[in-house]
């Protein structure tokens, strides 16, 4: 499958604002390999801002440069991968900041093969580490104080084989290729999104003077779709069970099961639980707002597994009868885990893309297993 990973800050919770920073931040972290906040919530550090897509929430950056938000992925040089988000640009202040970057050896600085900026405000550049040289750019394409959906098509290779592509709002802005874009790391290892240049000390959190991001994702050109340009107006939705379908598992409080694990932002106030082998639990969800394309879907369960040695998890779709599956092995803990089933653009069950109607009438849920 090409969907690598894809966030929205959808599920983190409802507290927005940089007062609500220590609450957002370790729920975030849950969500990403690495993350780094720098500093105490009252003088640094990030925390959530309503969406720009009108569907939830959105990741402000904070004031301290060194914020950002890491994922791992397949370690494969010369295989393409695309990479989006939406992101604002400061409005009041002559900026540097990175949105994403491709990297290798995250021990040494630099550590990237491309990172893609926003410089002057209004350029996007795209540059190769380790000599922080310029490969491609393009000018007047940001507007400061405004959203954009930036993405890009990387493919790290050694000349001639490399090469760069950056859609902004679905127009192409930087098309380079027959390049190098492999520095002397020999691995792609890590996309990480954030990270303001180290002679930039502007940043602020003041909110109508933010460097945000929301609708994050990562794919592979290859494989089941997605695989390319999602285009200008790809966003994240949650939709969170509405109802019960299977209740095999226990409650911690009354029959309804659903209402107990629908809160954003989960906590251990009320809960599900099994430890009996093959039980399982499934849910309806709440329906998507009318109209759209449908690129992926993930089921996200958060949980914590109290009981000794390994068990196993899977976390589940249903669609029309057909079940698909991502198994884990969970060994017990007293830390909360996210656990995550991804499916592509196709239904399992129709082999045909994802609608509105097949979507909604999906279950998802999870089995305990020994």
């Amino acid at each position: 499958m090409s969907v690598i990973f894809f966030d929205g800050f959808e599920t983190v919770g409802t507290e927005t604002g940089l007062g609500n920073e220590a609450t957002v931040r370790p729920r975030i972290n849950l969500r990403w390999d690495k993350t780094l906040a720098g500093g105490s919530p009252s003088t640094s550090g990030y925390y959530l801002i309503d969406s720009p897509t009108g569907s939830g929430y959105s990741w402000n950056q904070g004031k301290n440069r060194a914020n950002y938000l890491r994922k791992w992925i397949p370690s494969e040089v010369g295989k393409t991968y695309v990479i989006g988000c939406n992101v604002h640009v400061q409005d009041t202040t002559d900026s540097r900041f990175t949105i994403f970057q491709v990297m290798g050896n995250t021990t040494s600085v630099p550590s990237y093969h491309i990172k893609i900026n926003v410089e002057n405000l209004t350029d996007i550049v795209a540059r190769k580490g380790p000599s922080d040289s310029n490969v491609g750019s393009a000018t007047s394409v940001m507007t400061p104080g405004a959203w954009h959906h930036v993405e890009a098509k990387i493919k790290v290779a050694n000349s001639p084989n490399g090469l760069i592509e950056v859609n902004v709002n679905g127009t192409q802005v930087i098309d380079v290729s027959g390049i190098d874009t492999q520095d002397f790391y020999s691995n792609v290892l890590v996309v990480q999104f954030g990270g303001v240049h180290l002679s930039d000390t502007s940043v602020t959190d003041v909110d109508d003077d933010f460097i945000g991001l929301d609708d994050i994702y990562i794919l592979k050109t290859e494989g089941v779709g997605p695989n390319d340009f999602l285009g200008s107006r790809a966003a994240v939705l949650s939709l969170p069970p509405n109802g019960d379908s299977t209740t095999q598992w226990s409650t911690s409080t009354g029959t309804t099961h659903y209402t107990l694990i629908d809160e954003n932002g989960a906590d251990s106030a009320d809960y599900i639980e099994e430890s009996t082998d093959t039980e399982v639990d499934m849910f309806d969800l709440t329906n998507l707002p009318n109209g759209g394309v449908y690129h992926a879907l993930k089921v996200e369960v958060e949980a914590i597994d109290t009981a000794t040695g390994i068990n196993n998890m899977d976390v589940r779709v249903d669609s029309g009868g057909t079940v698909s599956e991502t198994n884990f092995s969970v060994t017990d803990t007293t830390n909360y885990a996210v656990f995550v089933h991804y499916e592509g653009e196709t239904n399992p069950d129709t082999s045909t893309d994802w609608t509105e109607s097949t979507i909604n009438a999906l279950l998802a849920g999870a089995q305990y297993n020994t």
